[in-house]
């Protein structure tokens, strides 16, 4: 193996907090360029489905959550979520 292939993503599936926009967003987008289906979360539901869509014109699957992880009642909720949800990706 090269070090090139030594720093690629392994897990496939990667969940980013934040992801509406500036670093979240672009992290999002990275993980996506390396191969990775993203589920990508945010209070900003508009944006996040806009990184949603970045991910998805890369080539990659995509969940969008809209979510404030500051409002435990919310963060329950999406723990909640039926596992399919973010398994299909």
């Amino acid at each position: 193996m090269d070090e090139g292939e030594a720093r690629r993503v392994q897990p496939k599936v990667a969940v980013v907090m934040g992801a509406a926009r500036g670093m979240g967003g672009a992290i999002a987008e990275r993980l996506a360029q390396e191969g990775v289906d993203v589920a990508v979360a945010d209070r900003r539901d508009t944006l996040v489905q806009d990184t949603a869509q970045a991910v998805t014109a890369l080539g990659r699957r995509t969940v969008a959550l809209s979510v404030d992880v500051t409002d435990t009642a919310q963060v329950e909720q999406r723990g909640q979520m039926p596992p399919d949800a973010v398994v299909q990706l």
